[in-house]
């Protein structure tokens, strides 16, 4: 699948320009949304938090927010979140159980390093001119987690052959979409998943051309773990790939079966291992937490959801990981709807036994089962489901998906020209909504959902004080029921009103 390009060195100055003018876009976008957007995420707090807390060895299972994360969601304000569930500017002392949830970090499930790294690049960047605080600063070190996603998709592209224009046209469709563009401009784990899915793109290609060892596959798959657990789903992906090639080819297959069996293997232990690391040093259990109780505590599994899960991650690009702008909601299902459309293409212009077949087929078996994987490991470690898993989860699919759909690009020329202008478009619209500033609406749903929750936890916080007082007065007529037999006993010993004991006293007791 792979065929390394001979260039010469003016192709080699267009393409770096090329790449240079995309990335100084993405670059561009993402700092003016950061200085729009005041205002926290609806979950970034808890990101937020645990970078200030870095490096750690992770967010613990029933930690609450700190005070700095608070004193700054205090004065910038939480997107949708109601008034009252925010601190006051300027608290001395704020109270995270006035937060959502009562302010428990939810972030426990992510493992270290994304939040390491951000924590470093944020303390670089905060020496720049106009950088406000520690929030702008790890805001802007998403831009760089897009650039380095962009880069190392770029170069995969590069190393399967493609030339300029189709790689430009790729990556521009992959990057300007929100899916992919707004969270560089947050604080979240999500920022990984592109570097972790291009990361591991790179080390399969260059294992196939044989320039680097089988083994390479696998310790790319530990790194793109490492940095979010949902970059299973590319290494998904890669294993059903590579099982597609194992069932074609006749020969050999000893490397194809153990790349494949080390990056399942390492993508399972990885979760598992994080699993228990964090049960070790839980400050309390997952079902004691209000997200549990009030979200995550549905009452056995939910097989009425399976069909939903199947077709929840078809494509990343249906999550907009922001509230509506009416401008973008169309461009961002044209997005959508295209990737499925080249990979369709693909499809019908590869050979029955190609590489690159067995390659789309390996993605669209990747989004067909990220849902019901991530709805059976949530409910086997114990947090139940409760929701649809968002597209946004298969983010990490994305730089596989560009390469599946290569042939298509290369072969139909039409291909080429309609992705560059969806891609063109969707990132006018964005750009439309950063530079003229439009304000996303807020949800009055989401907003009463988030309100509603939180009376529910006050409901269950009620519940749970009043079964621990009735607790208490039961423990307390027990003790004086012991203190009357007591007082019964001695007044029999002391023969005063004998009758009171059943089967009367032993003076000798």
């Amino acid at each position: 699948m792979t065929a390394d390009p001979t260039l010469s060195g003016s192709n080699h100055r267009r393409a770096r320009v090329v790449l240079a003018l995309l990335l100084a876009v993405f670059v561009v976008l993402s700092v003016k949304q950061v200085d729009n957007h005041p205002q926290l995420g609806v979950d970034e707090i808890y990101y937020y938090d645990y970078v200030l807390k870095s490096p750690s060895l992770g967010i613990r299972i029933g930690e609450q927010v700190g005070a700095e994360a608070m004193a700054t969601a205090g004065c910038r304000g939480i997107e949708i979140w109601p008034e009252e569930l925010i601190p006051a500017c300027g608290d001395p002392q704020p109270d995270p159980n006035q937060l959502w949830q009562s302010g428990y970090n939810v972030t426990f499930q992510h493992p270290p390093p994304y939040f390491t790294l951000t924590a470093w690049g944020g303390e670089v960047i905060g020496w720049l001119p106009g950088v406000d605080d520690k929030l702008h600063a790890y805001r802007l070190v998403g831009a760089l987690w897009l650039v380095a996603g962009m880069s190392l998709l770029w170069y995969a592209l590069g190393l399967a052959g493609l030339g300029t224009v189709a790689k430009a046209a790729l990556v521009a469709l992959l990057g300007a979409p929100p899916a992919a563009l707004y969270v560089s401009t947050s604080v979240h784990a999500g920022n990984a998943q592109l570097v972790g899915g291009a990361l591991l793109l790179v080390a399969l290609l260059l294992w196939e051309a044989k320039r680097w060892p089988w083994w390479s596959v696998p310790i790319a798959a530990a790194a793109a773990m490492a940095l979010n657990f949902n970059n299973a789903i590319a290494v998904g992906a890669l294993v059903a790939y590579l099982a597609y090639l194992a069932w074609r080819d006749r020969g050999d297959k000893s490397d194809l079966l153990a790349t494949a069996a080390s990056s399942f293997a390492v993508a399972v232990v990885s979760v598992i291992g994080w699993q228990l690391w964090q049960n070790h040093r839980k400050l309390a259990d997952v079902q004691d937490l209000p997200i549990h109780q009030v979200i995550w505590g549905q009452k056995g599994f939910q097989w009425q959801q399976i069909d939903d899960e199947l077709r929840a991650v078809f494509t990343p690009f249906r999550d907009q990981w922001i509230p509506t702008w009416d401008v973008l909601t169309p461009l961002n299902g044209i997005a959508d709807i295209g990737l499925l459309v080249l990979l369709g293409a693909t499809l019908a212009v590869t050979a029955q036994r190609s590489s690159h077949r067995y390659l789309t087929a390996g993605v669209v078996t990747a989004m067909a089962g990220m849902g019901v994987v991530t709805m059976l490991s949530t409910y086997a470690a114990g947090y139940n489901y409760f929701q649809l898993t968002p597209a946004r989860y298969g983010l990490a699919l994305l730089p596989f998906a560009a390469l599946a759909v290569a042939p298509a690009i290369r072969a139909i020329p039409l291909a080429r020209l309609a992705t560059a202008a969806v891609a063109v478009a969707t990132g006018a619209a964005v750009a439309y909504g950063v530079f003229a500033s439009v304000t996303p609406a807020q949800d009055a749903d989401v907003v009463e959902a988030i309100r509603l929750s939180q009376q529910q936890q006050s409901i269950i916080d009620q519940q749970d004080l009043i079964s621990d007082q009735e607790q208490l007065l039961d423990d307390q007529q027990q003790l004086l029921d012991e203190k009357d037999n007591l007082l019964d006993l001695y007044r029999c010993q002391a023969g005063i009103d004998v009758h009171l004991v059943a089967g009367g006293c032993d003076p000798d007791n």
